[in-house]
């Protein structure tokens, strides 16, 4: 197979070492395979870098092109290695991929492309990870995926993994929401919140195509408050929710005004300043 010139710059290989012929190989021989590729003199050419000459002349080192042929076809177990995690992997990583058979050492595991860190993971894999309901995930990893997933370029998904009624779940991507603004976190109805922190909000909505909160609706406050310091005090904070149902909440800043709940008063104050 030819490797794409997105996979490598152009320039000129000054030295490489390969092992020809992989793809005449039958599925059930891999098993056998790569332990000899692991272990004997061709080791070489899956573990050492190959020298590219660019055309500035620098000299620059690159995954060697067996590592990269390998790392892209059903060599392990039927499974790209890129699918695959090492068992010794970061717990994130744990929670989407499956361990791969201990056919070869971690280093040699690495160089074809068994993943160990969230860095080595392709973002599309994740996406399709988090997708799948049979995958348990807690919260706080949900949210540090995500984190890592915003401002990535992926295919964006018809279903991704939410929280809902402080449940993680799998839901319609068009019924899922990200939250960027704190006041309308109990205003979103039904709807799945795939959490992240404030400051990615915008990022995650346009890497997974999902809403954002304060595109659903203009939640406005429907009580009326009375002027303390620096907010409107209401007696019932009750503000519409994204159905334009009412609302009672503890607080809600809109049109440069903030708006608590008497009964909430220091929570409100307290977040909403």
């Amino acid at each position: 197979p030819t490797r794409r010139s997105s996979d490598l710059e152009a320039g000129a290989v000054a030295e490489l070492v390969a092992v020809r012929d992989l793809e005449l190989l039958r599925n059930e021989a891999w098993s056998q395979v790569l332990p000899v590729l692991a272990t004997g003199p061709l080791r070489r050419a899956v573990t050492e870098p190959a020298r590219v000459l660019l055309p500035n002349g620098e000299r620059r080192t690159v995954a060697p092109y067996t590592a990269w042929w390998l790392s892209r076809h059903p060599v392990i177990d039927g499974r790209r290695p890129d699918e695959l995690r090492l068992a010794a992997a970061d717990p994130m990583v744990a929670l989407l991929f499956d361990a791969c058979d201990d056919v070869a050492d971690p280093e040699f595991l690495r160089a074809i492309g068994v993943v160990a860190t969230p860095d080595d993971v392709a973002p599309q894999l994740v996406v399709e990870r988090l997708a799948d309901p049979t995958r348990e995930v807690d919260p706080d990893s949900l949210r540090r995926w995500y984190a890592w997933l915003a401002g990535r370029d992926v295919e964006p998904p018809q279903r991704v993994r939410a929280v809902v009624d402080d449940r993680v779940c799998v839901v319609d991507a068009v019924d899922a929401v990200i939250v960027d603004a704190p006041d309308l976190l109990p205003l979103l109805g039904s709807r799945g919140r795939c959490p992240v922190p404030l400051a990615l909000a915008g990022e995650l909505a346009e890497t997974l195509d999902v809403a954002l909160a304060s595109e659903l609706a203009a939640f406005p406050v429907q009580s009326t408050g009375r002027r303390v310091e620096d907010a409107q005090l209401h007696d019932a904070l009750m503000v519409a929710d994204a159905d334009g149902r009412p609302l009672r909440v503890p607080w809600r800043y809109a049109g440069g005004v903030l708006h608590v709940d008497a009964d909430d008063l220091a929570f409100g104050l307290g977040r909403g300043r």
